[in-house]
């Protein structure tokens, strides 16, 4: 079963990196072409911008796959679906106008008045996201991998060639990212809708809506303690250190976000939309286990990558201006190792429909982090933000993890998962001890790299599953 999973969800994974990859390859660009402040700028908006959003409902849409799933009829999963996305719409066209409205006042809180007419163009924005949401959705519904990669790759190409021109070539800094986003972002969005809306129809359900809302406003609430615990720290940096340290630590964060663009992300794509389906097979708990092990290798493996090669792919790419962000990234990479054990370990939550524990552990983790943010962030800037992240995420994990079994309960390895660790750990401070600044750092990373893993399969914590899933690819019409 897990070999016949991993295939599955590795069809969305190519489209699924595509979606994520803009901000990735523009990475050289924007350390390139814009200021750690400029870069930093850019970051608040996109933090204010979220937080809006979340105060204002805009997840409302949350509960799309449950009740997707326990539709019968073809007719009523579709008004799920259209339901969806004329609730998130009004929600984020009240989130635009509120914006537009209170965008002076939230700039002079920042102490940056000129981040007014920005922000408030950057607010269109939120329509476009909403649209491409309930639009991809619908591809992975139906496992249509393949209508799912065209749309993702279009707008990876859009992207790309609008960030060129508005920001390389026409040099217009800041607003360059907002006319990058807003042409891409627009042009998708006209062409899902398109082809989305004949499929599902303009159907719109009051009883389905008040129910999505109902089972979504607990997320909801937990999700703006969420952003809190994702981005306040930018916050608390720019008032002890300044817009320049919020742009290197921005540049350290994005690390985290390529962890789950590149793997776990793809992975969801699939596991997020069935796992109510799987759930209610026979043997499901042992499906679930045997499921997270091997998604968890391979998130740790690409993981560990990422920590090893990291000072020589930033100094590769990145001005020395943004090098403290190599001394960042590996903690936020393991705060988001946990993110992503939280979302696969909620699952019990969310099938019992108590998704309120979950806006009550994410609160008592920003209570958390509040105080590590007070304590680290004087001292350790952007280090110490991250200190702080990466262990409230844990304790995070922890309080959902138990709640969750109570509810569905399978099992973890969970020996074999802290041997995995502690080899990253072991893996990170032997590159530390062998770069020197030179090229040769990547010959040294590669070494490095390869003994972890190594190491891994002569501890055995490689996946059972994982000669099951080589089977699966060179012999796809043999039973496995």
């Amino acid at each position: 079963m897990a070999g016949s999973i991993v295939k599955s969800s590795s069809l969305y994974a190519a489209g699924t990196i595509a979606r994520a990859a803009s901000s990735i390859i523009m990475l050289p660009i924007y350390t390139r072409y814009l200021s750690p402040e400029i870069y930093g700028t850019a970051e608040l908006l996109n933090l204010v911008l979220d937080l809006t959003i979340l105060v204002l409902g805009a997840r409302i849409t949350t509960g799309m796959f449950k009740f997707y799933s326990d539709a019968k009829a073809k007719k009523s999963k579709n008004t799920v679906l259209s339901t969806c996305l004329w609730l998130g719409l009004s929600v984020n066209a009240l989130a635009i106008t509120v914006l537009w409205l209170i965008a002076p006042t939230l700039s002079s809180l920042l102490s940056s008045p000129e981040m007014s007419k920005p922000l408030q163009w950057f607010a269109f924005t939120l329509a476009f996201g909403t649209m491409a949401e309930i639009g991809m959705g619908y591809f992975r519904v139906n496992d249509q991998a393949g209508r799912y990669l065209g749309f993702s790759l279009l707008k990876l190409a859009l992207q790309i060639g609008a960030s060129l021109y508005f920001i390389v070539h026409l040099e217009l800094g800041l607003w360059g990212i907002i006319y990058a986003s807003l042409f891409s972002g627009g042009i998708q969005t006209l062409l899902l809708l398109a082809f989305v809306l004949p499929k599902i129809g303009i159907k719109y359900s009051p009883p389905l809506a008040m129910q999505l809302i109902k089972y979504s406003l607990p997320i909801i609430y937990g999700s703006i303690a969420m952003y809190y615990m994702t981005f306040g720290d930018r916050y608390f940096i720019q008032h002890y250190n300044g817009l320049a340290e919020v742009g290197i630590y921005a540049l350290g964060y994005k690390f985290g976000f390529m962890l789950t663009a590149l793997v776990w992300s793809p992975f969801m794509s699939y596991w997020g939309a069935r796992q109510f389906d799987h759930a209610k097979e026979p043997n499901s708990s042992t499906t679930f286990s045997d499921t997270f092990y091997t998604a968890n290798y391979v998130l740790w493996a690409i993981a560990t990558g990422m920590v090893i090669f990291l000072a020589p792919i930033i100094h590769l790419m990145a001005d020395s201006a943004y090098y403290k962000a190599i001394d960042i990234a590996p903690f936020i990479i393991l705060a988001y190792l946990f993110q992503c054990w939280t979302e696969y370990h909620r699952f019990g939550i969310l099938e019992s429909g108590n998704t309120k524990y979950l806006n009550y552990y994410t609160w008592v983790a920003a209570i958390v982090i509040s105080v590590l943010y007070v304590l680290l962030i004087p001292l350790w800037g952007g280090v110490g933000a991250a200190i702080a992240t990466a262990t409230t995420m844990f304790i995070r994990f922890l309080l959902v993890y138990k709640k969750s079994q109570q509810y569905f309960t399978f099992s973890t390895n969970w020996l074999k998962v802290s041997l995995l660790i502690g080899l990253s750990v072991a893996g990170l401070q032997a590159a530390k001890i062998a770069h020197d600044g030179s090229i040769m750092d990547f010959a040294y990373s590669v070494a490095i790299y390869c003994a972890i893993i190594m190491l891994s399969a002569a501890v055995r914590c490689l996946p059972s599953s994982i000669s099951t899933i080589i089977r699966s690819y060179l012999m796809p019409n043999k039973a496995v």
